[in-house]
């Protein structure tokens, strides 16, 4: 998230363990339970409108992709263009660009 808008969503956040970073990185922490992925799914759509993104670094057994990653973003498609372009033997970072094994 751009540092310019992490004030107000730092605002929305108040009732949770957060730290914010000069270079647009946000931690959160939530404890699990029932709601939890209510709640990351709401804090992620903050972040999108922010055009950031969220992802879970620690996520509950059984969570996939879409859980601990959220929905592909709208420029996936040139981002994997660019990836095949500058790497097509996938030496780098092999997998993560595919939308079937991400993460």
């Amino acid at each position: 998230v751009l540092p310019s808008l992490s004030a107000k969503l730092l605002d929305s956040l108040q009732d949770l363990s957060v730290q914010l970073h000069g270079d647009g990185i946000i931690h959160i922490h939530l404890e699990g339970g029932s709601g939890v992925l209510d709640r990351i799914t709401r804090i992620r759509r903050q972040l999108q409108q922010a055009e950031g993104s969220l992802v879970v670094l620690n996520p509950a057994a059984g969570w996939g992709p879409e859980e601990r990653l959220g929905p592909l973003p709208s420029h996936w498609q040139i981002v994997q263009q660019i990836k095949a372009s500058l790497d097509p033997a996938e030496v780098l970072s092999p997998g993560w660009f595919d939308e079937t094994s991400r993460i």
